[in-house]
């Protein structure tokens, strides 16, 4: 049982792999940002995404699918810093140390 556990999830991530390679190559619209704005609605969570101060796009999703990104981001995040030994610092841990204005939660 094990075992087929395991090439299950080597099967997930090589397709999560693809998934990705065509997202990219696909035509889909590629967005940056640096920042966001994170809303709530009776019945899902929004975010406004901004680049250099300029709103971009907005994402809408229910609470288990930003929850569910939210868990994922997190391991993502973590597992870069435990593999680089450095951790990433936070918008609002720049604007404590640096006094810089925000204009965004994030």
């Amino acid at each position: 049982m094990e075992r087929e556990t395991v090439k299950l999830d080597l099967l997930r991530k090589e397709d999560i792999g693809q998934r990705v390679s065509k997202a990219l190559a696909g035509g889909i619209p590629v967005i940056y940002f640096n920042a966001f704005i994170v809303f709530l609605g009776q019945a899902d969570v929004g975010i406004v995404l901004q680049a250099n101060g300029k709103e971009t796009c907005v994402l809408n999703m229910s609470y288990t699918t930003a929850k569910t990104l939210v868990e994922q981001l997190g391991n993502t995040i973590r597992n870069f810093e435990e593999k680089t030994g450095n951790p990433i610092m936070t918008s609002d841990f720049i604007t404590k140390k640096m006094g810089v204005v925000q204009n965004a939660t994030s």
